[in-house]
């Protein structure tokens, strides 16, 4: 994902659900953002769809200091294979990135972040 300095796993419910935290780099002077996230995942009997959900649970770990914790975040993918050598992939990210961030600043990476964290997945793809 587009500027994560670094994100691991919390706790496996099962090979479709799990918490991981995530930390988000941001520019100097505004404080790194981290989160929390509880994803589950879904497939249709046949495997011709994938549906992944999260959602942030910001009280499930205390605060890092010097990080401001996200209070709100809500991650949506719908995947599917439209022919056998293609994917389809429908994402939808809202979140209120908590504290006070300029407007010029959140923009940056509404309008930029999925797009180079989609490059870079295209990249992985591929390998």
């Amino acid at each position: 994902m587009y500027n994560n300095k670094t994100s691991y796993l919390l706790k496996r419910i099962s090979a479709l659900e799990f918490y991981y935290y995530t930390e988000t780099y941001m520019p100097w002077p505004v404080s790194n953002r981290d989160a929390i996230i509880h994803l589950k995942i879904y497939r249709d009997s046949l495997n011709r769809s994938l549906r992944i959900i999260g959602n942030a649970v910001p009280g499930y770990l205390p605060d890092k200091p010097g990080k401001v914790r996200v209070p709100r975040t809500t991650i949506s993918w719908y995947v599917t294979m439209p022919s056998p050598k293609t994917i389809s992939i429908t994402y939808i990210f809202e979140a209120n990135p908590g504290g006070s961030l300029p407007a010029w600043l959140v923009n940056l990476f509404a309008d930029k972040g999925p797009y180079e964290s989609f490059k870079n997945l295209a990249v992985l793809l591929k390998k």
